[in-house]
């Protein structure tokens, strides 16, 4: 997968990677990401980085959730959901 580094979501959660040792302020970074995120791809991104900074397991798999609900599967007419 191709990640643009040009693009604001990738940048911010890329700035957000860079200061994990301070998770208050990448959480907010990785927030920002998904509050700015134009389409899907951005929201999965953000999702995901957001999912590794919840406290409790059940967070973290409520938010890799989310960010699985966004894949969009070649092939398929409708985006990847839980049956």
């Amino acid at each position: 997968m191709y990640l643009d580094p040009d693009n604001h979501a990738v940048k911010l959660c890329a700035q957000g990677m860079d200061i994990e040792g301070k998770p208050e302020e990448a959480s907010k970074l990785f927030t920002q990401a998904w509050n700015e995120a134009i389409n899907d791809f951005e929201r999965f991104i953000a999702a995901h980085y957001i999912a590794r900074h919840q406290k409790s397991v059940a967070d973290k798999l409520k938010r890799d959730e989310t960010a699985l609900h966004l894949v969009h599967i070649p092939g398929m007419l409708t985006p990847f959901r839980r049956c």
